[in-house]
């Protein structure tokens, strides 16, 4: 009778020390890309977290002027204490909020009654603070701000 053995002739089983080392060599190699991918992974979503941040941000300053209309903003803007987050161009202050640093600008818009309002949101992409360091990414909304008739078509908001 005939024996079937999965041992080869030598009588030694397994894998050789050499055979063990490659394969752990290639798990290694093949875990360090997999780490790779999810440190790169966290760091993606961190940008688009911030980007996320910075553009909300910008709408809502936006939305605070789009709110208090054309007639407040400008009278504001002319203002020595305005209320409302405005710089005139060659004054711009950035104000910080939360690593975000944002600031407001106005042009005339090219029509009367009427101007285009800047927003933009800077921030760190490597999550350096300080005011030395450098912002190095930045989003800008620009909105038409008017004056309400000119915003409808010239027609008046009042009816008589």
């Amino acid at each position: 009778m005939t024996r079937f053995s999965s041992h080869p002739p030598g009588g030694r089983a397994g894998f050789s020390l050499v055979e063990v080392v490659i394969a752990l060599a290639l798990f290694v190699i093949g875990m360090y890309g997999v780490l790779d991918l999810l440190d790169q992974s966290r760091r993606l979503e961190d940008v688009s977290q911030k980007h996320l941040q910075a553009v909300a941000l910008a709408e809502g300053k936006l939305a605070e002027l789009r709110a208090a209309g054309y007639d407040a903003f400008v009278a504001d803007a002319a203002s020595k204490t305005p209320k409302l987050p405005i710089a005139a161009p060659s004054e711009v202050k950035a104000e910080t909020m939360g690593g975000l640093a944002w600031q407001v600008q106005a042009a005339a818009a090219g029509m009367p009654e009427a101007c285009l309002v800047s927003v933009t949101v800077s921030w760190n992409a490597d999550g350096e603070k300080g005011i030395k360091a450098p912002l190095d990414k930045r989003v800008t909304l620009t909105e038409l701000i008017a004056r309400p008739s000119l915003a409808q078509g010239g027609r008046h908001a009042n009816a008589n």
